[in-house]
């Protein structure tokens, strides 16, 4: 047998001509490339399909579970221009774009007409305080928005340390629903709000009718650990959720990560359990996640590429042990709902569960150690409650 017989093949696209190129990729390769048949222009092909770019580290509201640095830090329209034309010749098809707040980068609009020019399929996540009417018509060309809402007025705007926010993000909802835009709602499950799920979801319904709604657990770092829903919170939550899913059901709106939130709804709710899936982990293969820090094959393990664009950094060695080490099932682990469009990551974490393979601790980064380096490229940072363990 041929020794390329073995190694799968991706579909890769000239962006200079047009022509379709089938390359050969490794698993433990991000990218392969080679001249295009055509005309010669270098053709790059991979497993990456979305991206989230977080925007900025900048946010109009203070939310008391944001892991972000408090800091007035904007990715340039230049930086992210590259990025999205790398993104482009590589395959990816999605672009989610978050923050802080998107809505606060001064160029945002021009972002959208970029990524919007390149054919993406865009989703966007927004606190909703800042939209306005004349936002509508790019807002329809979008695949979907998603609006934060975290409980009713007095909690939402608790969590959100905003006073009047809530006022603020339910006007857009009323907006969205005379509009062609598809949006939807995730609501973050927390200590502050668990009792009230199934009322923030009536008025959610009662201000407009969403095409989706999202309920997720709260990540957490050590510090922040106390906004974890008390274990015995975990039954109510559930027959919550249970409720909220077969009211969406019985309208035909759909329910985001179902399987998170009633069948699994314990396991994802103990942020004091890390998993790696079982069979090891895809997606540092298929997802990035960059930000003003840089390039993150995986959000979680505190390892990142630094570029200006995507080519170059995905075909370091750097990136290659990266990808490596999630396969090998060496990284300190995860379980958060960010990858939970992913059905093989949710049933590794399921699997892994299952056989009682986890670790201890509380994974996220803290601020802490954000601010001492640990984001500098080609580090490792270690969690916290692991390090004091050592």
């Amino acid at each position: 047998m041929n020794d390329c017989d073995s190694i799968p093949m991706v579909q890769g696209t000239c962006v200079a001509c047009g022509t379709g190129v089938a390359l050969p990729l490794p698993h433990g390769q991000a990218l392969a490339q080679a001249p295009c048949s055509d005309c010669a222009a270098p053709v790059y092909a991979s497993r990456y399909r979305r991206i989230d770019i977080g925007l900025s580290e900048v946010c109009n509201l203070k939310c008391n579970m944001c892991r972000r640095p408090q800091e007035k830090a904007f990715m340039t329209f230049e930086r992210i221009g590259h990025i999205l034309d790398d993104a482009r010749r590589i395959g990816v098809e999605t672009i989610s774009f978050s923050g802080g707040e998107p809505f606060v980068h001064p160029r945002f609009l021009d972002i959208l007409d970029r990524a919007l020019s390149h054919g993406f399929a865009i989703e966007l996540v927004t606190n909703g305080t800042l939209l306005k009417p004349e936002h509508v018509a790019v807002l329809e060309r979008l695949k979907c928005v998603t609006l934060s809402i975290d409980g009713p007025p007095a909690v939402h705007d608790a969590i959100r340390g905003v006073p009047g926010c809530y006022d603020k993000t339910l006007r857009a909802v009323e907006m969205l629903s005379r509009s062609k835009v598809q949006w939807g709602t995730n609501t973050v499950i927390q200590a502050q709000n668990a009792a009230h799920l199934e009322e923030t979801w009536r008025r959610i319904r009662a201000a407009g009718r969403p095409s989706y709604l999202g309920f997720t657990h709260v990540e957490v770092v050590p510090e922040t650990a106390a906004l974890l829903p008390p274990p015995e919170s975990a039954g109510d939550i559930r027959r919550q959720m249970e409720r909220v899913r077969d009211a969406c059901h019985s309208e035909g709106i759909h329910f985001n990560d179902e399987a998170l939130v009633t069948e699994l709804s314990d396991l994802f709710q103990n942020k004091h359990r890390r998993f790696r899936p079982a069979g090891g982990c895809a997606i540092p293969a298929t997802f990035l996640g960059i930000s003003n820090y840089g390039i993150f094959p995986c959000w979680h393990q505190g390892r990142v590429l630094s570029g200006d664009g995507l080519i170059e950094p995905l075909l370091s060695d750097l990136c290659a042990d990266i990808l490596s080490e999630a396969r090998d099932r060496r990284c300190v682990g995860c379980n958060a709902a960010n990858y939970s469009w992913s059905a093989d990551w949710v049933a590794g974490i399921r699997a892994a569960a299952e056989a009682a393979e986890w670790r201890d601790g509380v994974v996220y980064l803290s601020q802490a150690e954000r601010d001492s380096g640990q984001l500098a490229a080609g580090t490792h940072a270690i969690p916290l409650l692991e390090r004091q363990k050592d």
